[in-house]
């Protein structure tokens, strides 16, 4: 007989039952992805992220790396480290690695949304040097917008 391991499966025992009657238990363990640390913990779309751990396989396969709520894109996949970075459009969430159908466990991640905490000068002409200062601006130059419709260059 051969069977598959159900996804979400934990560790526990086998059995197989056969009109009405059960055989004996065989411990069974579920192999699975452990993560043991995440850096950073947070950060924004294209934030670069390195999962630390166990059980991840030696490639990637059909494995995800959930980084927020939303899988993220993966850069380097081994057994024992993956690094991937923060999809667009990702919310705060978990880290987490699916990998042969069983997640692992999860680490909290958090999307850090840009904020603005002062700008100087707050009006100008065209032309009119801006500087903006806050956090979560990350470290690549976005599209920023001064006024309703302008971009600045």
């Amino acid at each position: 007989m051969i069977a598959s391991v159900n996804t979400g499966s934990t560790s526990g025992a086998a059995q197989i039952m056969q009109g009405g009657v059960a055989s004996n238990a065989v411990p069974f363990t579920v192999n699975s992805a452990t993560i043991s640390s995440v850096t950073p913990t947070s950060g924004i779309a294209g934030t670069q992220v390195t999962i630390t751990g166990s059980g991840f396989g030696a490639t990637q396969g059909s494995g995800i790396v959930q980084l927020g709520n939303t899988a993220g894109v993966v850069t380097s996949w081994s057994d024992g480290q993956v690094v991937a970075t923060v999809a667009p459009g990702s919310a705060s969430g978990t880290a987490q690695i699916l990998q042969n159908g069983v997640w692992s466990n999860s680490v909290p991640f958090a999307i850090n949304l840009p904020h603005i905490a002062s700008i100087s000068p707050n009006s100008g002409a065209g032309g009119t040097a801006v500087t903006i200062t806050g956090n979560g601006f990350g470290p690549h130059r976005a599209a920023e917008r001064l006024g309703s419709e302008v971009p600045m260059e």
